[in-house]
């Protein structure tokens, strides 16, 4: 069975999952984030609908490492709880 873990635990975990492989493919992590930094950047949609739109897709891959950085993401981008929640629905 799984052990509940907070999402600051999961941010660090995640983080240094990250950091290891930015280690071992930096040149691979550095055009990861500079597509996510184009795709992310306002236009027809705002950021914070990209990043909804971001962790929807992520939920829908099961990916735990990208679903905890897209939730910070959409945080940061002014996301409310209800939102969040509205998106994943």
């Amino acid at each position: 069975m799984a052990t509940k873990q907070s999402y600051r635990d999961r941010m660090r975990h995640n983080g240094k999952f990250v950091e290891k492989f930015q280690k071992h493919q930096p040149e691979l992590t550095e055009a990861y984030w500079n597509v996510h930094k184009a795709a992310i950047k306002p236009g027809a949609l705002d950021q914070k609908t990209k990043e909804l739109i971001g962790l929807a897709l992520v939920v829908a891959m099961q990916c735990d490492v990208c679903i905890t950085f897209h939730v910070r993401d959409c945080l940061r981008a002014g996301c409310t709880e209800d939102e969040i929640m509205e998106a994943l629905a």
